[in-house]
């Protein structure tokens, strides 16, 4: 007679032994115990879910099960606290953001800070939802629940800067992975603390100096991703061995009041992304970039772009725009910034390639070919080529000097003595955006890459509008597919809609290799 197997111990408890997946349950629950997996996990797993779930989310835990209601409340589930329009519970909705609803919201706060013995995972501050309670703030940055705090968010959608309170900086110093800031001003720190763990930047209309911040940045030791948003400071420079992307873009007023950024020495960058070149700044520097292998979104925002030893220097026809001091001693690309588009570049001298760039995004007016050609120059080793075409008419209100289609035919024969290095070797991917089909000089420049990109593999042209048959035919004709210089190439025609690429969900994130690879619409 065969012995019964013991029964496994059940769990009473939220301090009792643990039990192992499948146990438990048996006939007193009709065994629905057994398919309760996750709650057999251990306090530190569950702590770790809830940790990652919305405030709301969080606090519901606890109705879940006896398992589950100390958990939120404990230290295994360190404190994910979005002080922010979340909080609204259902009868705030419904009544909008009256003066009762925020005073809940702050009690609310305050009574998890009180009960949280900590640590805190994350802690994001919304001051559009509040009205003016400094003290209270403050001492919710005081808060001993807030030990050991990773991430801090910081946003402020009123009217004016709000001070961020300089010993909040200095406490979470040690501990802090990700600084998130929107429209604070930034404090004195005096004697700056290190920030050894943090490593994404993100700043949104911060008034900060630049001194302060390139002394903030030199104490980032494992610093990686920096986002500069609608910044106001004059000159901002990047010295860091750790920095591997940078995205950023100006405040547009009347003038560009970001006039300059300088990458000093950037010895781990990868990504350079300026998201809208028209807010400025007005002057990029790259001086040290060794490993820089994303470029762009390049226009005529941009007045000055210096990279290395090469010179570049624009061709305009509006010569009385064109104010900028050339440098023989640096790579630069110049456009007059009246205009906001890439205009035509001469090169003055070349004296250095950058072979480390392998993506670069443009937007050029027309487009122009010449313009387009002097950068694949400068890049011999460019892969991946992005042109988002920007038409003159759709600025020929504000630009009435703009040129038409008529000063631009990009008629260029290719000479194999005077061969472009990537076209020959490396570029194997061409995207180009906004393509209507119908003007000689964009049918010329799409036509240029097909019949001289000689290991070309995959073209993406976006074409606006719709198309039919005898429209497909058309296009095919114009652009002599058949005459492609490489014969497995990929020649792919796409319903798409106008875009201007000003703005990366993946820009910093390294899982994504090209983080300008996005899907056009169905094929023509």
């Amino acid at each position: 007679m065969e012995e019964e197997a013991p029964k496994s111990p059940t769990s009473v408890g939220a301090g009792d032994q643990q039990v192992p997946p499948g146990a438990g349950g048996g006939e007193e629950h009709g065994g629905l115990d057994d398919l309760d997996l996750m709650s057999h996990l251990p306090d530190e797993v569950l702590g770790t879910v809830i940790s990652l779930l919305p405030t709301r989310d969080g606090a519901r835990t606890q109705l879940l099960s006896r398992r589950w209601r100390p958990l939120w409340l404990s230290s295994n589930a360190p404190l994910n606290l979005g002080a922010d329009f979340a909080l609204r519970g259902e009868e705030c909705t419904l009544c909008g953001a009256t003066h009762e609803c925020m005073h809940k919201r702050i009690a609310f706060v305050s009574k998890i800070l009180s009960d949280h013995p900590g640590p805190t995972r994350r802690f994001a501050l919304h001051l559009v939802y509040w009205p003016n309670i400094p003290g209270v703030v403050d001492g919710w940055f005081r808060s001993r629940s807030l030990s050991g705090l990773q991430d801090l968010e910081v946003a402020n959608k009123r009217s004016g800067y709000v001070l961020l309170p300089s010993h909040a900086l200095i406490r979470f110093a040690p501990t802090l992975c990700l600084l998130s800031l929107s429209q604070c001003q930034f404090p004195d720190l005096g004697a700056p603390p290190s920030f050894p763990h943090l490593k994404e930047l993100i700043m949104y209309d911060v008034g900060i100096s630049e001194d302060s911040f390139k002394t903030f940045i030199s104490g980032c030791s494992v610093l990686q991703s920096v986002s500069l948003h609608n910044m106001e400071c004059g000159r901002v420079c990047i010295n860091s061995p750790t920095i591997r992307s940078i995205s950023f873009y100006g405040r547009w007023r009347s003038v560009i009041t970001f006039q300059e950024l300088v990458i000093e020495d950037a010895p781990s960058l990868e990504r350079l992304v300026p998201l809208d070149p028209d807010c400025g700044p007005a002057t990029i520097r790259i001086i040290q970039a060794p490993k820089l292998k994303i470029l762009g979104l390049l226009s005529g925002g941009i007045s000055t772009l210096r990279i290395g030893t090469t010179v570049f220097q624009v061709s305009c026809k509006h010569k009385r725009a064109c104010h900028s001091p050339f440098s023989t001693c640096m790579v630069l690309f110049s456009y007059h910034t009246c205009c906001p588009f890439l205009q035509k570049m001469v090169a003055v001298s070349l004296i250095t390639k950058m072979h480390t760039v392998k993506i670069l995004l443009l937007d050029s007016i027309g487009p122009n070919l010449d313009s387009v050609v002097n950068f694949l120059k400068c890049f011999p080793c460019l892969e991946k080529l992005y042109v988002i075409v920007s038409h003159p008419e759709r600025d020929s209100f504000f630009y009435p000097e703009l040129h038409s289609e008529k000063d631009i035919n990009n008629v260029r024969e290719y000479d194999p003595l005077d061969p472009i290095e990537c076209l020959e070797l490396n570029l194997k991917k061409v995207v180009l955006k906004n393509y209507d089909g119908i003007k000689r000089a964009i049918i010329n420049f799409a036509k240029f890459f097909i019949l001289n990109a000689k290991v070309l593999e995959e073209m993406e042209i976006g074409v606006l509008g719709h198309g039919n048959d005898k429209r497909m035919q058309y296009l095919h004709e114009e652009l002599q597919v058949e005459n492609r210089a490489s014969q497995d190439a990929q020649i792919e025609l796409k319903r798409d809609v106008r875009q201007d690429f000003k703005h990366h969900r993946h820009t910093h994130d390294f899982s994504v290799a090209d983080p300008f690879d996005r899907p056009c619409g169905r094929l023509l």
